[in-house]
């Protein structure tokens, strides 16, 4: 297994910028041999929907940047969720140390099929997910693209995007 490569992140985002109050501040990464997208998550106590369980919302959340990401590495190019379905596999304790893991299922230059799993350190697999997503058109993808942050750690990552020669939908 390769080295996993910090992936870049908006200021904003809810999942991963820094500058979101009332966001997670996640770090995602990629394999570049697999393209897998890995992010470590213990949802924190704040997220939880009943008492003592994550709410499936956060996890979804959680789920689905990490599969857009996904589709983003595979294609070298933005792209948006246009379907998402989430299963909820055994109920998720705030702050248990989990990872959320997401992989191309297939992909095509104009959709690309992901799926993802929330596993715990143990194995134990609390939610799946499979989605839909699309690549931004052209002049959409500039835009996203010129507002990542490039940070030094993922400064590699970001030269790979940007110079892929992204395929075009």
């Amino acid at each position: 297994m390769m080295s996993l490569l910090p992936l870049p992140r908006t200021e904003d985002c809810l999942v991963c910028g820094r500058s979101n109050p009332i966001g997670h501040r996640l770090r995602l990464s990629v394999d570049p041999g697999t393209g897998s997208i890995h992010v470590p998550w213990p949802p924190p106590p704040g997220h939880a929907g009943f008492e003592r369980i994550t709410h499936g919302g956060a996890t979804a959340t959680v789920l689905d940047e990490a599969m857009a990401w996904c589709a983003i590495w595979a294609l070298k190019r933005m792209s948006v969720c246009a379907e998402l379905t989430t299963r909820f596999a055994l109920p998720l304790v705030p702050g248990t140390p989990t990872t959320v893991i997401a992989r191309v299922e297939s992909a095509r230059a104009r959709l690309v099929l992901v799926t993802g799993e929330v596993v715990g350190e143990d194995g134990r697999v609390y939610a799946t997910a499979s989605g839909k997503y699309l690549p931004a058109p052209p002049a959409e993808h500039a835009t996203l693209l010129s507002k990542l942050l490039v940070e030094p750690e993922s400064a590699e990552t970001y030269r790979i995007l940007t110079h892929a020669g992204a395929r075009e939908p």
